[in-house]
């Protein structure tokens, strides 16, 4: 076998391996009592989240979880998250608002046991920053209890949103229906980008095959010239 192709086998599966290893679907924190939470039940424009907490009693507010665990776990100090918006009637024509950077913005999510949410944004600044990097903490409320998924450094570009769905048991042993669905948010790691271009950054895939392509244009080159 080409020792080029046998090269690009094995990095390929070993990629494909670590990949999977680190899509873990439950979540990497020390929950108090996880209830089957997973990743996957908070998603942001087709990924799943990048971490989740729970379940915990009571409600959502910036002085309890929030900005006490959650702070120091997922990064950062204390009164670091600003509630953003809470959609108080999942599936109703109201919806949640809030403020941030000058971005204003609108938060809308359906009814039931999964759904949908979406967040719109209208941005204020000049020049304008969207699209900007935040980091987001979705919770979902149901029953007397909550559980929260993390959005790491997320860009967002003004229409944006995602599914969700809860797993965790009420105190009858079945899953509830959503209270509320809040939204928190501090800036991301990048800064907002102003007139900029994002640079897509190639696949392992396409890297190997670009690589492989190169490889024989310069074995043909050097057959030419010969």
């Amino acid at each position: 076998m080409n020792k080029l192709l046998k090269y690009g086998i094995v990095t390929t599966a070993l990629m494909m391996f670590a990949g999977g290893a680190s899509a873990a679907a439950l979540c990497s924190v020390s929950n108090p009592n996880p209830g089957g939470m997973q990743k996957s039940n908070v998603t942001y424009n087709g990924a799943a989240s990048n971490d989740c907490y729970g379940v915990i009693m009571g409600n959502d507010n910036v002085k309890g979880t929030i900005n006490t665990e959650l702070a120091s776990l997922w990064g950062g100090s204390t009164d670091l998250w600003k509630l953003l918006a809470k959609d108080d009637t999942p599936g109703a024509t109201g919806t949640g608002t809030g403020t941030f950077l000058g971005i204003n913005f609108s938060l809308t999510t359906t009814a039931g046991k999964s759904g949908d949410w979406a967040l719109t944004g209208t941005d204020t600044n000049f020049p304008t920053i969207l699209p900007t990097f935040l980091d987001f903490i979705v919770v979902l409320k149901a029953s007397d209890r909550f559980g929260a998924w993390l959005l790491d450094d997320v860009k967002f570009d003004g229409n944006d949103g995602g599914t969700w769905s809860i797993n965790f048991l009420n105190n009858g042993g079945k899953i509830p229906d959503l209270s509320h669905l809040s939204l928190y948010v501090r800036e991301g790691t990048n800064p907002p980008c102003t007139d900029c271009d994002f640079v897509t950054v190639p696949e392992p895939t396409t890297l190997l095959l670009m690589s492989a392509g190169l490889f024989g244009f310069g074995l043909a080159r050097r057959r030419k010239s010969a």
